[in-house]
C-alpha cells in the first residue's frame, strides 16, 4: 500500500520532472531559432561581400 505522503512525493517530483524538459525544450527551442538567425546573417553577409 503507498502512503498519501508517498505518493504525493512522486507526484511532485514527476512535477518537477517535466517543468524541467519544458525548461530545457525551451532553451534548445530559443537556441536553434538564434543559430538560424545567425547562420542566414553570416552567409547574407558572405553573399554580400562577393558582389
Amino acid at each position: 500500500m503507498v502512503s498519501p505522503a508517498d505518493k504525493a512525493h512522486a507526484v511532485r517530483a514527476a512535477g518537477e520532472i517535466a517543468l524541467n524538459f519544458g525548461f530545457i525544450l525551451a532553451i534548445t527551442k530559443f537556441t536553434q531559432h538564434y543559430l538560424v538567425r545567425t547562420r542566414d546573417a553570416i552567409s547574407r553577409n558572405i553573399e554580400s561581400r562577393r558582389e
